[in-house]
């Protein structure tokens, strides 16, 4: 599929033009893969986009995350 983002150096990204609609989305970051979290089992996560501008806020995770190597 075509919905795909990369963050920028802020850690901030957009994906246009997603359908409206509950979507499953998988966050991935190279050093570890998913990045599994108590709320992200396997780095995934359901979010419902509607026509409005869509906006998850600020996600903050805890650095040992990106310590496996």
């Amino acid at each position: 599929h075509p919905y795909v983002a990369i963050t920028d150096s802020d850690g901030r990204f957009t994906i246009p033009q997603l359908p409206v609609g509950r979507h499953d989305f998988q966050v991935w970051h190279e050093r570890t893969e998913g990045l599994e979290t108590a709320d992200w089992v396997k780095g995934r996560f359901e979010i419902e986009i509607s026509e409005e501008e869509n906006d998850l806020g600020e996600i903050r995770l805890d650095p040992e995350l990106f310590e496996r190597l």
